[in-house]
């Protein structure tokens, strides 16, 4: 289900507080998007809660995708956000592109799909978060990705 929320009172809002709404609604597979642009510039945030990954310790961590466009040539700039239960910050991994984000969670692990343009051929690629989020990890056909804990 994908939510597109245009309204005057999110105009002022920060990025945290945008994320703090969505993880509030606890609604797993749902994206948020809230358009707080101002012509010609757009400034677009789209959250996407994929879930909870238990990890080996007994703790679970939450996985927030955040995909951020921007500036009259719509730059995008996306983050896997890792939070503990209580919803507060614990790291975060970079990617360009709205569509290299991870697109499910299955069996403690990240699922990322990736259609390769010259053959049109569907991969996926599947990263294992039951030991906590890896220091690094790389996507078949879209790159290594680093993680940067708070």
């Amino acid at each position: 289900m994908t939510l597109f929320l245009v309204n005057a009172a999110f105009a002022q809002r920060t990025s945290a507080e945008l994320r703090k709404l969505v993880l509030e609604q606890n609604v797993v597979d749902s994206t948020y998007t809230f358009d707080r642009s101002y012509p010609p510039d757009l400034d677009i945030i789209q959250l996407t809660l994929l879930g909870d990954i238990k990890l080996s310790n007994d703790q679970s961590v939450k996985i927030l995708n955040s995909a951020w466009t921007w500036g009259a040539d719509t730059t995008t700039t996306s983050r896997i956000i890792i939070l503990d239960q209580d919803n507060n910050f614990l790291g975060d991994y970079n990617f360009y592109g709205f569509d290299k984000l991870p697109k499910r969670i299955s069996n403690e692990n990240l699922i990322f799909s990736y259609v390769n343009e010259e053959t049109g051929v569907s991969k996926d690629t599947s990263i294992n978060f039951r030991d906590g989020p890896p220091k690094v990890f790389e996507v078949n056909g879209l790159g290594k990705y680093y993680y940067k804990p708070l």
